[in-house]
């Protein structure tokens, strides 16, 4: 070999040296490498409850060692029932909040996250959150970072007055979460804010998704179950009501354990039957 030959190879080797580190020093991921494979996925569900009353929050939180890649929420009550009004994750915890409406009630609320294993710090947890206009009916997307897969997304309504209700929260797409709330009976405009959270290995890798859905009957307390096939693990769900007249609202989307979902609705004093859709969403290498 001539010596323009072994300069040139020499040129060629060095730069594809400083490729990696350069990649890294500007916070890229590097494409993943042949063969490259998902770390194991190992899921585990905590709850946690929140005090009673006519207000309750409650926040579930990863141990060291599992990252929290979904959530929901339900609501405990007593008579004429509370509501929730926020179901989302906060760190690297899942924080619900719930409310009495227009009645007292001993109501509180329970928070559950979806946890992934992750002692090698091999994933990469990217939560993005979008805030929608002041409305009495609120309603936010947002889309999960380009090249995660989606698990779960949640919702916040920031309401200040009487009180905004959630109506919805649920993946509107593969890569895309929704969130709705409206006021009730007493008018109070608010905002409401959507989250959306993608996971990918720090090797470039995304796991596959599934989204599973269906629809309950109409009725004034209406509810629905909503099971994964076989080889999925559950990462997330949400639920939306299907409401009409004076409004039916969300008062469950929750993880039942790690294959299915559930969701519930109720209409408030004033009668108003709806369906109530359900969604779970799976992952898997």
């Amino acid at each position: 070999m001539n010596r323009s030959a072994l300069a040139a190879t020499a040129f060629a080797l060095s730069s594809a040296l400083v490729l990696l580190p350069l990649a890294q020093a500007e916070g890229r991921t590097p494409p993943a490498g042949r063969g490259a494979v998902l770390p194991p996925i190992k899921i585990k569900i905590v709850s946690e409850s929140g005090v009673v009353g006519d207000l309750s929050e409650a926040q579930a939180c990863a141990m060291p060692g599992w990252k929290v890649i979904g959530g929901g929420a339900r609501v405990e009550a007593d008579v004429a029932g509370g509501l929730l009004t926020a179901s989302y994750p906060e760190g690297n915890c899942w924080r619900a909040q719930s409310k009495a409406h227009e009645v007292s009630d001993k109501q509180y609320v329970v928070a559950y996250a979806v946890l992934l294993f992750d002692p090698k710090n091999e994933w990469d947890v990217a939560v993005e959150q979008a805030t929608g206009q002041t409305a009495a009916h609120p309603m936010a997307q947002v889309r999960v970072r380009d090249g995660y897969a989606m698990t779960c997304g949640g919702a916040r309504v920031n309401w200040t007055g009487a009180g905004n209700l959630l109506t919805a929260s649920f993946p509107a797409t593969d890569t895309v979460w929704e969130a709705r709330a409206k006021d009730h009976r007493v008018s109070d405009p608010a905002t409401i804010t959507a989250y959306a959270i993608g996971i990918r290995a720090r090797n470039g890798q995304t796991p596959k998704t599934f989204v599973q859905t269906s629809t309950s009957a109409v009725k004034p307390h209406p509810a629905r179950g909503e099971g994964l096939p076989d080889e999925w693990t559950l990462s997330g769900g949400g639920a939306r009501t299907n409401w009409h007249g004076a409004g039916n609202l969300l008062w469950a989307s929750f993880p039942v354990d790690d294959r299915s979902w559930r969701g519930a609705g109720k209409d408030h004093i004033d009668p108003s039957p709806a369906s109530v859709s359900v969604f779970v969403i799976g992952i898997k290498p």
